[in-house]
């Protein structure tokens, strides 16, 4: 979407801009979806690897979850333009549950992309948070204090 736009204004090195490293270090990308059983019913959980320099590991997030912190940001940073997660639409325009879960993918992976260049939204505590990266911080900490 930001390629396009840029493109279409006639703005010149953007691509750099995209390519830059994500601040303060943090990445979080969609490595993989599964289905699990929520009260007897399947649920898509997406699979979500978080690294901030020697930290890394994965958590697992329902979409709506996604969708509930990007309405928490924005409330929170009502001043500060954040990226759109994609509404998916319910099942009823795919063809099949495989490809629903195929776009909410993309469309994670396009909002924690674009979120994760925003300072603003970085430092927010409902980010880390959702995250689980204090708390991981704080495990990884302890685990080098025992070490």
């Amino acid at each position: 979407h930001i390629p396009a736009c840029m493109q279409r204004r006639g703005i010149t090195g953007y691509r750099a801009f995209l390519d830059a490293p994500p601040i303060l270090g943090l990445q979080v990308t969609v490595s993989g979806a599964e289905e699990r059983s929520v009260d007897g019913r399947a649920k898509s959980f997406y699979t979500l690897s978080v690294q901030r320099g020697a930290l890394s590991y994965t958590i697992a997030r329902r979409y709506k979850e996604i969708a509930t912190l990007s309405k928490q940001l924005k409330q929170r940073l009502p001043r500060v333009k954040l990226p759109e997660l994609q509404h998916s639409g319910g099942v009823l325009p795919y063809k099949s549950e495989a490809e629903l879960v195929a776009k909410r993918r993309e469309a994670i992976s396009s909002f924690f992309s674009e979120l994760l260049a925003i300072a603003a939204a970085v430092e927010c505590q409902e980010l880390s948070s959702f995250l689980e990266l204090d708390q991981r911080l704080a495990a990884q900490e302890s685990a080098r204090e025992h070490a």
